[in-house]
Parts: structure tokens; C-alpha cells; sequence
């Protein structure tokens, strides 16, 4: 989960899913809404999940602050929530990734899972 002031483009999910194949990772699917991101994810045994959302967030960070909106503050927080899922379950998890906007707008998310102890 990352907040910004700023929206990621499909230009940064792109670099997201290209820094999680660098990782070693499968990207399955990356997207978001206006304050955070989620992103679907085979992860190699030999890659933990701190180091796959340190390199994850500090690539996007990069980028945001760099290329796609300079002098726009562009933050993350500091949390993460990291969730696994069993091959039954994968199809679901990644609708709900997919679907992102339309289940914020129709208020069809799970509360706890969208945010962490950060929240405003």
C-alpha cells in the first residue's frame, strides 16, 4: 500500500511490474487508485517480501520524484501489507487487484487490508 499526492500512471505500473521481473518476481498484475497500489506478484523463494516491497516502493518513488511529477512531494508510507494466497484462491485475489476502482467505488473492499497503521 503507498499513499502519494500523486497518481501513478500506467507508466509507473509498468515500472512497478519491470522492477518485480528484475527481482527475479512474476508480475502478475499492478495497479491502483488515487492513494495506493497493490500489486499481484509470484515471489522466487529466495526474495523476501521486505526486499521485494523495499525494492518495489523505492523504484516507484524514483521514478514519481524524478520523471513522472518533479516537485510533487510524492511520498510513500512508510507500512505495507503483504498477503499470500493459495493456488485456489489466486483468480479472486487478483479480480480484486484488477477491479480496484470499481470496488473503492462501490465500496467493496475490506477495510483492514487497505490500510495500515498510517491511516489519516
Amino acid at each position: 500500500v503507498s499513499r502519494s499526492s500523486t497518481t501513478l500512471t500506467a507508466e509507473g505500473y509498468a515500472a512497478i511490474a519491470e522492477k518485480g521481473r528484475a527481482l527475479g518476481c512474476t508480475p502478475v498484475h499492478v495497479g491502483g487508485i488515487e492513494d495506493h497500489v497493490q500489486v499481484g506478484v509470484g515471489i522466487p523463494p529466495s526474495l523476501s517480501v521486505s526486499d521485494l516491497v523495499q525494492g518495489l516502493k523505492g523504484n516507484s518513488s524514483h521514478l514519481v520524484n524524478t520523471r513522472l511529477a518533479p516537485g510533487s512531494g510524492f511520498r510513500l508510507q512508510g507500512g505495507y501489507g503483504a498477503f499470500t494466497v493459495s493456488p485456489d484462491a489466486i483468480d479472486r485475489a487478483l479480480s480484486c487487484v484488477r477491479n480496484q476502482p470499481q470496488n473503492h467505488a462501490g465500496a467493496t473492499v475490506i477495510d483492514d487490508w487497505e490500510h495500515t497503521d498510517e491511516r489519516p
